[in-house]
């Protein structure tokens, strides 16, 4: 995904794990981005609740840890099939912005 992402982080030592949203906040602040700027790509209930907790906007990817279902239960609202679907899908977000 040339151009569209600067950094990945997993959790980071000394915050709480998922949905704490503290290891988001921590990277953002590191990055200088805000929140709202931010977006969380997950595959699980849980990324869904930790973006929630972050007050970050969400994709959730299909093809993960958990069904479709199972992200559309826990309020997932945007969701890609494909790397293809979730490149052209981050695009438009950020063409948005």
């Amino acid at each position: 995904f040339p151009g569209v992402f600067t950094d990945a982080q997993g959790r980071i030592n000394g915050t709480a794990p998922k949905p704490d949203p503290g290891s988001l906040l921590i990277l953002c602040e590191r990055l200088g981005v805000k929140v709202d700027e931010a977006v969380y790509i997950g595959d699980s209930e849980v990324d869904v609740q930790t973006a929630q907790a972050c007050g970050m906007r969400m994709v959730g990817v299909t093809w993960g840890f958990r069904d479709p279902d199972v992200l559309r239960e826990a309020g997932c609202t945007v969701m890609v099939d494909t790397p293809a679907a979730l490149y052209e899908r981050l695009k438009a977000m950020t063409d948005d912005d």
